[in-house]
């Protein structure tokens, strides 16, 4: 209901409060790395630096390796929501394509380093053999003890349960009302409210229909719900790069055989196997919403003789 709140309240004070969230999150990192780095160089215990943790022959395995895919498109998934304030940027045509470049550029390389400090504090994962699910802070425990196992499970939580469903109901906000102000779905989802100049009824729709959500499928577990919505997201990734070769190489006939041709298929090769590896529960309930969403688009293009335009 915060989130809904936040949201309902305008833009401005969403971006307050990310602001604040993001701030809170690079210093918990910034307190990891430098007890980390100080840990290998001086601790005893340390094994110090090594190339191990990035690549290591004797535990290599090529199928571990796509299987953690799934897990890395959750961590990641959300800078796609970039687009979705478009009309609110400053720049709405490039703004939002260079800011989700940047963002994954900078997040990807924060990652790479904190768990390439994480495989140095414990290369044979020794530290969190009887726990896995706790790996991360049981290894922030060793550098900077119990206190900082604490803080980072506290800004995981935060992150995970306030932050970054803040911005994915920003996100998802925006397209419903997208949608309802162009006749895909109910009319009143477009309305903005008077003052703040937010969709407010698509954003209060969103909380119910979230808190809704996670009464009904919570009982599934959040490893299966964390997989469908991976469903979704490698399903919307595949169909991306397929359109990318439809029509920039096919239909517009542009010859870039390498951006709009090449890369879009070695995309297509590791999403497809990465979405042919997910739990048949996901791929039920993935299968089941699109075939949801396709009799919706039947009613709305063959009963009720609206022009909806796919993607438009």
């Amino acid at each position: 209901m915060v989130n809904t709140f936040v949201n309902v309240r305008g833009i401005e004070l969403a971006n307050i409060v990310d602001r604040v969230a993001l701030a809170l999150e690079v210093l918990c990192l910034a307190v990891f790395v430098v007890l980390g780095v100080k840990w290998l160089a001086t601790d005893p215990a340390s094994h110090g630096f090594t190339l191990d943790p990035l690549f290591n022959a004797a535990t290599f395995d090529p199928s571990l390796v796509i299987s953690a895919v799934s897990l890395g498109v959750l961590s990641f998934l959300g800078f796609d929501g970039i687009a979705t304030l478009s009309e609110e940027a400053k720049d709405g045509r490039r703004g939002p394509g260079r800011a989700m470049m940047a963002s994954l550029l900078i997040v990807g390389t924060l990652f790479v380093l904190q768990t390439y400090l994480a495989g140095c504090i414990s290369p044979d994962g020794a530290v969190f053999k009887d726990d896995q699910g706790n790996a991360f802070y049981l290894v922030a425990q060793v550098v900077g003890g119990r206190p900082l196992y604490v803080v980072c499970a506290l800004a995981t939580a935060l992150s995970w349960g306030i932050f970054t469903a803040l911005a994915a109901q920003t996100a998802v906000s925006r397209i419903l009302f997208a949608m309802g102000r162009d006749g895909n779905l109910p009319r009143p989802l477009a309305k903005v409210h008077p003052k703040y100049r937010t969709p407010y009824v698509a954003s209060l729709f969103v909380g119910v229909l979230t808190l809704v959500l996670v009464l009904t499928f919570g009982q599934l577990g959040t490893d299966t719900i964390s997989l469908f919505v991976n469903f979704g997201a490698l399903t919307a990734f595949l169909l991306l790069h397929v359109t990318v070769i439809g029509y920039f190489f096919v239909k517009k006939r542009d010859g870039r055989w390498v951006a709009h041709l090449v890369s879009p298929l070695l995309g297509m090769l590791i999403i497809g196997y990465t979405w042919w590896g997910l739990d048949v529960p996901a791929k039920v309930l993935g299968l089941i919403w699109i075939a949801v969403g396709m009799g919706y688009y039947l009613v709305l293009r063959y009963v009720l003789r609206r022009d909806v335009k796919l993607g438009g």
